[in-house]
């Protein structure tokens, strides 16, 4: 096993199409998780919040609303 490592390593190392792809896998990676996560936290806050107080709670809505003190 070893023996491959180093006829592998130094070929992947200094080869500059494997530095470009990481680059570019590195990047749209990036851009992904940029894009999806205003997403995420909206569906989290929104439907991911009532699905919580519904568990919780139960379908009875008033239970949902924390009382005004008097």
């Amino acid at each position: 096993m070893t023996k491959i490592v180093r006829l592998i390593y130094p070929r992947i190392r200094h080869d500059v199409m494997w530095h470009r792809i990481v680059l570019v896998v590195g990047w749209i990676l990036s851009i992904i998780s940029l894009a999806l996560f205003p997403i995420i936290f909206v569906l989290y806050f929104s439907i991911g919040q009532r699905l919580i107080f519904f568990v919780v709670y139960g379908k009875d809505k008033s239970k949902w609303q924390i009382p005004e003190p008097e």
